[in-house]
């Protein structure tokens, strides 16, 4: 009985165990580099396009000081960040194992400053729907300042084409990347 129960138990674990981690593509394997690097630019492309909420938030000088009404685009311009920003994070987030450990160090880097960032805009959003209306040039700063110049720590993709011819070459073959991209 003992011995039938330590077998269950020993089975049991082992079939609970967590799956192995994915292992890491070979260099050489031009269609799995292709895929990581169309990921890559995948998430790139989320925040790329971030000028166009951007442009949806009020700029305010001392001429120009803050009205109700510029609450409302301000919370608009911020909801369509947060959206851009999430999706960047849930791809990257996605992504393998790089065939290159400078890769890995990237989606890293992408991953915890995404992450980061996104807890900042939704401080920053809930903050602006209760703020007094004075004090919604502080929301559109971090927008016009912190969104706009808003760059992951770590290696970046110009990085590895330069490190690695292969990325370079099959960067143009990606769909999400370069020339591609539309």
């Amino acid at each position: 009985m003992r011995r039938s129960l330590i077998c269950l138990l020993v089975v049991a674990a082992a079939g609970c165990s967590s799956p192995p981690p994915a292992s890491r593509p070979s260099p050489t394997d031009k269609p799995a580099v292709t895929a990581w690097v169309d990921q890559v630019c995948a998430g790139e492309w989320a925040v790329y396009t971030r000028g166009t909420a951007v442009s949806k938030a009020p700029k305010f000088t001392p001429d120009r000081p803050p009205v109700e009404a510029d609450r409302a685009a301000l919370v608009t311009a911020l909801t369509e960040l947060r959206e851009m920003f999430a999706k960047s994070k849930t791809i990257f987030d996605a992504i393998g194992p790089s065939p290159f450990a400078q890769g890995d160090e990237l989606v890293a880097a992408n991953q915890r400053d995404l992450a980061s960032f996104v807890t900042k805009l939704d401080e920053v959003l809930a903050n602006t729907q209760k703020v007094p209306v004075e004090q919604l040039a502080g929301p559109a700063e971090f927008v016009t300042k912190d969104v706009v110049f808003w760059d992951p720590s770590g290696p970046k993709l110009a990085d590895l084409i330069k490190a690695e011819p292969v990325v370079a070459e099959v960067y143009e073959q990606a769909p999400n990347c370069g020339p591609n991209r539309t």
